[in-house]
């Protein structure tokens, strides 16, 4: 019997070495790198004269394309998902409690760990002056919108693991260096989305890591009543005027990280006016740069009929997407630009375009972007 077994062994040691080949080569279905988001490794080709890297890069591609691989996958998100409730990717997506996920990468901006430099604030001081008086001089009002992370509105539902090691954030000093060192309009948001749960309790996706038609409408409203200080653009809508529609969206690009979009089925609530919109859309102007992943995103513009109303132009994230149709009402016409999370003065836009407000709509956790490209060519004012 027992030399049955030492025959049986190297069979089965080889059956474990080709399975996963034979189910690669007799399966149908492609590995989705774009679910992986990134590119998958490819199968290296031996050259007898550099071996040295050869074994690594094999082995980095078996890895990326063994026959079990996404089978394998979904069951180990799965398990982590329902069973252990934990992420296996805490770096990249955070399952929290009642599994709200959130963003793992700024992490250590909502913990207060993440800090601002003195001279990162003196750079982002000398900047937003120069910007400010740079407009001021063409009659143009700059303010700052802060939007909060998710997990600042929704902290209750953040694991316990992640707890505050400061509660004074890398935006509180940003904010404090606007009040104190500038004459900056900036809207600091948190207090009032965290009091508007009161009447609507979901204002963020719960599976994704923007917010919600009503988040961006409440920021609108806080746009607008701010604006009217100096400009005549009529009063904002109220959500009243809205119709809520409820629409299967899908999963949220967190669950897609956690992989578990396939067993998720989210909804998503749109605000659909109940008035005719006066604003309407206009043909592109510019040009994505070549660098920018969502080039078809990169620009709206938007104009109404009313001629006498200011002109916008507004630098922002994926966030201030929710805001377009909403303040265009507000303005003759509007510029949009989503310009590759880097929130520019676009010197030679501005030139062209004269707006009178110039706002940058900017997602608190990408603050270090703005400090990051200072420098850029966008931001060279000529003498």
């Amino acid at each position: 019997m027992k030399l049955r077994y030492i025959q049986i062994l190297p069979i089965l040691f080889l059956l474990v070495l080709i399975t996963p080949k034979i189910m690669r080569l007799l399966s149908s279905e492609p590995i989705d790198e774009e679910k992986e988001n990134r590119k998958l490794a490819e199968k290296p080709q031996i050259d007898f004269s550099h071996l040295d890297n050869y074994p690594r890069d094999y082995n980095a591609y078996f890895n990326d394309n063994f026959g079990f691989r996404k089978m394998g996958l979904k069951l180990f998100n799965r398990f982590n998902y329902f069973f252990l409730k934990k992420s296996p990717v805490p770096d990249k997506a955070i399952l929290g409690k009642d599994y709200w996920i959130f963003k793992g990468a700024d992490i250590d901006i909502y913990r207060g760990k993440e800090r601002l430099s003195q001279n990162d604030l003196t750079l982002l001081e000398n900047e937003l002056n120069k910007r400010d008086n740079y407009l001021s001089e063409k009659d143009c009002q700059l303010m700052i919108v802060m939007i909060p992370m998710k997990k600042e509105i929704y902290s209750e539902y953040m694991p316990d693991d992640y707890y505050r090691l400061s509660t004074h954030t890398m935006s509180d000093q940003f904010i404090d260096m606007i009040n104190d060192n500038t004459n900056i309009e900036i809207l600091d948001l948190r207090e009032k989305l965290r009091a508007a749960k009161e009447e609507y309790p979901i204002l963020y996706h719960k599976h994704d890591n923007h917010w919600n038609d009503i988040g961006a409408h409440y920021t609108y409203q806080e746009i607008i009543r701010t604006l009217n200080q100096q400009h005549q653009l009529g009063a904002s809508t109220k959500i009243e005027d809205y119709r809520m529609d409820t629409i299967l969206w899908g999963a949220g690009s967190l669950a897609k990280v956690l992989g578990v979009e396939d067993v998720i089925h989210a909804t998503r609530l749109n605000l659909v006016p109940l008035f005719n919109e006066k604003h309407h859309r206009l043909e592109a102007k510019y040009k994505a740069p070549e660098r920018f992943v969502y080039p078809w995103a990169y620009e709206r513009r938007y104009a109404t009929v009313d001629t006498l109303k200011p002109r916008l132009m507004m630098v922002n994230d994926s966030f201030g997407e929710y805001l377009y149709p909403l303040l265009s009402e507000h303005f003759s016409y509007s510029l949009f630009l989503f310009d590759c999370w880097e929130y520019k003065l676009h010197v030679d836009k501005l030139e062209e375009e004269k707006p009178d407000v110039f706002i940058i709509c900017m997602v608190e956790s990408l603050i270090p972007n703005l400090l990051e490209n200072l420098n850029r060519e966008e931001n060279k004012i000529k003498n």
